[in-house]
């Protein structure tokens, strides 16, 4: 009603840009080059174009979107933080 699916498709194919750029700021060891950077970016780049007759929104989709990329973001770093931090161990004794 307020977002198109094409829409949802192209912010959540943003994400990890969002994701590496905070990992950046707090310094999160992590290797990423030119390569990596310019993959994302074709993804998005294939993305929108794939949607781009499709994609419309209004201030409140739009407002849903950023929340939902927002947790999205926060929880793929928890994740990666808690997997660095306390390694899982799945091997039986």
């Amino acid at each position: 009603r307020h977002n198109t699916l094409g829409t949802i498709a192209v912010f959540r194919n943003i994400a990890p840009l969002f994701t590496l750029a905070i990992e950046r700021v707090f310094r999160v060891p992590i290797e990423v080059d030119g390569p990596t950077i310019a993959s994302l970016l074709t993804i998005v780049l294939g993305v929108g174009i794939y949607h781009a007759a499709s994609i419309q929104f209004s201030r409140v989709g739009l407002t849903a979107i950023g929340v939902n990329i927002v947790f999205a973001v926060l929880e793929r770093i928890l994740q990666r933080y808690l997997l660095a931090q306390e390694p899982v161990d799945l091997s039986k004794p």
